[in-house]
């Protein structure tokens, strides 16, 4: 069942998110640099 669910998914999702990851990464509004910290490792 986990199979046909991924493939419908893949069908519905995976064209549009790979075109996608192609371009170039634009600005987010209301984000900067400063507002970043480093991750704390668990």
């Amino acid at each position: 069942m986990t199979t046909f669910v991924e493939v419908i998914l893949n069908q519905e999702l995976g064209e549009p998110f790979r075109r996608d990851a192609m371009k170039k990464p634009v600005p987010v509004a209301g984000i900067e640099r400063s507002d970043m910290r480093p991750q704390q490792l668990a």
